[in-house]
């Protein structure tokens, strides 16, 4: 039980202080972005003109509501959770892979137009009590996508996106050569309002939508047949996210 409440208190801990690191960097932005315009620098242009690009680090904190629908034998279950993620760490120790922390490029191929898309690649490596058979997770999302950037004011954008998200993962269950593997399809789209915070650095925060349109789950066995082990899974993320770019 003490164990439990160190590492909880350890990991709240963690959350919080990744948070208010995000908090200081955003103010020291800020200001020094309010100071430049003070002494009559004006800001940057070039935000959506053709030819620019944006490099992104995208969903680095924000709450999601996810639900989950299974079927296997004709036995279908429903999963919803609410988690809050700061950056990427999810509060209560419980996420989605369509929250995890993702880069992004997009470029204007006309003024106000985006083509582009985001990814990510994960590993996890755990060895439980007791045992010396480590369990292993990894995988990646891919997810390409279109958008509008619509000016709003001098230094505010609104930049609807919209794609398709993949997502694989592998699994070794640890010992006795059970693996699994998990695909995904969804379809994706993005509202963030875009914020100037300094010559070609903004923030973006909006709500995403990630759609499940198809999934599958399978468990194998190397040594062992399994029967009845395919999954079919659908994942709905509902969320707000908060992310930040450069754009050149």
């Amino acid at each position: 039980m003490r164990r439990a409440s160190q590492g909880l208190f350890g990991s709240l801990f963690l959350s919080l202080f990744r948070f208010w690191t995000v908090v200081v960097v955003v103010a020291a932005i800020s200001t020094a972005s309010a100071r430049a315009q003070a002494q009559g620098e004006p800001p940057e242009a070039g935000f959506a003109d053709k030819g620019h690009f944006a490099l992104s680090a995208e969903r680095l904190f924000g709450y999601v509501h996810v639900s989950q629908d299974q079927s296997n034998g004709g036995i279908s279950t429903s999963t919803t959770i609410n988690s809050i993620s700061v950056l990427g760490g999810p509060v209560n120790g419980i996420a989605s892979i369509y929250t995890y922390p993702r880069v992004g490029l997009d470029g204007f191929i006309a003024p106000s137009i985006s083509l582009g898309g985001s990814l990510t690649y994960f590993h996890l490596s755990t060895t439980p009590s007791g045992s010396s058979n480590s369990e292993t997770v990894s995988g990646f999302l891919v997810a390409p996508r279109i958008g509008f950037a619509a000016r709003l004011a001098p230094a505010v954008w609104l930049w609807p996106r919209a794609g398709i998200t993949y997502v694989y993962v592998s699994s070794n269950l640890g010992g006795g050569g059970s693996s699994a593997t998990t695909n995904l399809f969804a379809a994706t789209v993005e509202v963030p309002v875009v914020l100037a915070l300094a010559p070609q650095a903004i923030a973006m925060i909006g709500p995403t939508l990630d759609l499940g349109l198809s999934g599958s789950s399978k468990v194998s066995n190397d040594q062992v047949p399994i029967a009845g082990t395919s999954t079919d899974i659908k994942e709905t993320d509902i969320g707000l996210q908060i992310s930040f770019a450069f754009y050149f």
